[in-house]
């Protein structure tokens, strides 16, 4: 017959027979128990059951966890404190009463027991008796008993609206999937015992312990609030900080979460070089004929004048200027105690158009610094914010001073020329410097037989009646 169907092989008595006549029915049924019906050993089990009786006044407790602050917006090196409360509240007590005991079970066969299973059910006695509570027995201390191996396993049932002085009835269904006779079926004993209801009463949580995630226990015996502090700093406790506290004795608990932002300042700046370039003109005039004779007959003859430029540059007045913007993308304004703009000759001035940065917006300021020269070099813009309670942060950023692109103020580079003669005056054109800071030179000729563009005749002097004097070129 398969497995997990009931019954017993056909067991056969002669009536009458004299070798069984001395055999009990109940001999029978017993050597019939210790084989399945598909011929596997079973196992069987030696049981009992103890019972006593409980009751507590249990005080409930409820618990809260707030913090003064659930966000922190804060700029690198602020630091801030957040108050946590915790609250426990007493909010009362409940009666209660258990069966309570242990369910001893020995495997008394030769195989180990499977699916073990317990469950104690609770009832009344006498007349009218009736079955009051119920509860599933933990036997993972113990899941699989060896043979002949024993072991405890304890209980607790509670009994509502239980009753002093009454007495109940503790019955542990114990069952198995290998029981003699029932392999396949969960079988097994049901031991039981009797306890009456005690009339003394216990009381079971009147103060109670919290422990908290920061580390710190407080101790209740009443209802009550516990604060503490707790100091975040930037950029160390930048993130999310969940704290939890929890009721020890009954595993409630609550929970604060701080969110803690932070922000840093940026800084921008550039360099724009500038300086000044002055020309020194030099001017020389020389005529092609030291002097000139002319006849009494009223004669004339052209003389070329050659009048040369040239000239010199000298660099001064070099300075750097440029603008610093801080840039701040934090939601909360962020005051300056200072910007500043420094180059190795010296600290530059500055001038900013506010002290503190907005919100989420930035601050332009301007610097200007004069130097000795035009030698390559480095400004660093330095924008400083006082910290939260104390101290400061500096943030910074460098640039490159070069003068090759460089805005130049030229002084005297072009220079107008003219040229008297006879008592007149008379313009020989622009000159101009030419390579940046090298010299430059020009020359303006007068008369028809000079090279030069520019040229003047000189005037023809005609003979008179009486002779006259050579008279010298006139400048």
């Amino acid at each position: 017959m398969p497995v997990g169907m009931r019954g017993r092989g056909p067991l056969m008595v002669a009536a009458g027979l004299v070798g069984l006549a001395a055999l009990s029915l109940s001999s029978i049924s017993a050597f019939a128990d210790e084989i399945d019906n598909n011929g596997q050993n079973g196992t069987t089990l030696i049981t009992s059951v103890t019972a006593a009786t409980e009751r507590i006044r249990e005080h409930r407790w409820t618990i809260s966890k707030a913090a003064s602050a659930s966000g922190l917006d804060m700029f690198r090196g602020d630091s801030a404190a957040v108050t946590y409360t915790i609250g426990a509240t007493d909010t009362g007590t409940v009666d209660r009463a258990f069966v309570k005991g242990e369910v001893t079970v020995n495997n008394g066969g030769e195989v180990y027991t499977a699916d073990l299973g317990i469950t104690v059910v609770i009832s009344t006695v006498g007349p009218g008796a009736t079955s009051v509570a119920s509860g599933r027995v933990s036997v993972d201390a113990k899941p699989m008993l060896a043979p002949g191996e024993t072991f405890s396993y304890p209980y607790s049932v509670e009994v509502p609206n239980a009753v002093v002085g009454r007495t109940y009835k503790a019955t542990a269904e114990i069952r198995i999937s290998n029981h003699s006779g029932a392999v396949g079926f969960l079988e097994g004993p049901s031991p039981s015992e009797t306890t009456v209801m005690t009339s003394a009463i216990r009381e079971v949580n009147a103060a109670v312990d919290v422990d908290d995630s920061n580390g710190q226990t407080f101790a209740f015996s009443a209802s009550g609030v516990r604060t503490y502090a707790r100091t975040f700093a930037c950029d160390a406790d930048a993130g999310e900080h969940v704290n939890t506290a929890t009721l020890r004795q009954t595993g409630a608990s609550a929970r604060a979460t701080v969110t803690v932002r932070c922000f840093a300042l940026s800084v921008t700046t550039g360099a724009n070089t500038r300086f000044t370039r002055t020309y020194a003109w030099s001017i020389t005039k020389s005529a092609d004929h030291g002097q000139v004779a002319l006849e009494p007959d009223g004669s004339s003859e052209s003389v070329g004048y050659v009048v040369g430029l040239s000239s010199t540059s000298a660099d001064s007045a070099w300075a750097v200027a440029g603008q610093i913007t801080v840039t701040n993308p934090a939601p909360i304004a962020a005051p300056l105690s200072s910007v500043t703009a420094t180059l190795p000759a010296g600290p530059a001035d500055v001038v900013c158009g506010g002290a503190s940065v907005p919100a989420g917006s930035s601050l332009s300021c301007t610097y200007d610094r004069t130097l000795s020269g035009a030698a390559a070099t480095t400004v660093t813009a330095t924008a400083t914010m006082p910290n939260l309670p104390s101290g400061s942060t500096a943030y910074t950023e460098s640039a490159g001073v070069d003068f090759a692109t460089a805005a130049v103020t030229e002084i005297d580079r072009t220079v107008a020329v003219s040229d008297t003669a006879n008592g007149g005056a008379r313009s020989l054109g622009t000159v101009a410097a030419g390579g940046a800071g090298g010299p430059a030179s020009s020359t303006r000729r007068r008369s028809g037989r000079t090279r030069a563009a520019a040229r003047t005749p000189s005037p023809t002097r005609r003979r008179s009646a009486a002779p006259a004097a050579r008279p010298a070129a006139r400048a």
